[in-house]
């Protein structure tokens, strides 16, 4: 979970400016060395590890910015998730994922991987602008209709169809 000490190390420069909550979710065997780092930057007192959470959209949803600090990704599902919810993104620019579903930072911020001043200063932009952040946030939740299960298996019915009306037309 090393991705997540850039996370508290941007937390710890948000709150030098304005008041905030962190809430963790999920669980790891480095989970009490990252409690430790909270407590060693003087953010305990403002960061709730949750551990795992069986319906995590109940959070996300009530959440005025969803934060991924990867360092790589395959497909990241709560991107997506909290971008279906309608929720302000910020995420690492890692490989694998965040800058196509983000468009390039059109649809959410992107940052560099490992940076906590970058990721400290986006996480402020979208917070103390959050009209703004809410418009680009509506956007990409109509975006993640893309990613919908009828939606998706819809084109690939209209994919089959295609294939099988080409090959009766030779």
């Amino acid at each position: 979970k090393k991705y997540l000490v850039t996370l508290l190390k941007a937390f710890s420069l948000v709150i030098q400016k304005t008041p905030g909550r962190l809430l963790v979710l999920g669980d790891g065997e480095d989970r009490r060395q990252l409690e430790d780092l909270a407590k060693e930057l003087g953010v305990d007192e403002s960061v709730d590890f949750l551990g795992f959470v069986r319906n995590p959209w109940a959070y996300m949803a009530r959440s005025d910015v969803f934060l991924l600090s990867s360092k790589w990704e395959g497909s990241p599902n709560s991107l997506i998730e909290a971008m279906t919810l309608g929720v302000p993104v910020v995420a690492t620019d890692c490989p694998g994922g965040p800058s196509e579903i983000l468009r390039n930072g059109e649809l959410g911020q992107l940052v560099p991987v490992g940076d906590p001043e970058a990721l400290s200063d986006a996480w402020l932009e979208v917070i103390t602008q959050p009209e703004q952040a809410r418009e680009i946030a509506a956007a990409g939740s109509k975006h993640m209709e893309l990613y919908d299960f009828d939606a998706v298996v819809g084109r690939y019915i209209e994919l089959m169809e295609d294939c099988i009306s080409l090959k009766a037309a030779k």
